[in-house]
């Protein structure tokens, strides 16, 4: 099949395919395991040729904040500025979506979690 073919020729539709044993020595030959997770998923993004969004990067600094002990308190500061920060954490999922689907070679419609699970086409 067209899949497989494309799998074996390390590209599909010209989107490199990461995966199985070719993902498993990228991520060896350059100690992406030794990475901290930021700069695992800009690896990711750079060599599937894939844009990170600002609005993306925005929510990955705030789950880092929240992941590393950084707790929003709501008598300190802005409630409706911390639900705000809280509500954009689906951009990180997001983001996570749409590498698992590049690594995959998948380009077409998906839907967006961060956008009121509206379709998007990823491309």
């Amino acid at each position: 099949s067209k899949l497989i073919e494309s799998l074996n020729s390390g590209t599909i539709d010209g989107i490199p395919a990461l995966y199985g044993k070719r993902f498993s020595n990228i991520l060896n030959e350059y100690n992406v395991n030794k990475m901290g997770t930021w700069n695992k998923i800009t690896f990711l993004s750079d060599a599937l040729n894939f844009q990170i969004e600002l609005c993306e990067k925005k929510a990955f600094e705030t789950r880092n904040r929240l992941a590393h002990g950084t707790f929003l308190n709501p008598y300190e500061g802005n409630f409706d500025q911390n639900q705000k920060e809280l509500d954009n954490l689906g951009y990180v999922t997001n983001l996570f979506n749409k590498l698992v689907l590049r690594m995959a070679g998948y380009i077409g419609n998906y839907v967006n979690y961060s956008n009121n699970w509206a379709v998007d086409k990823l491309g």
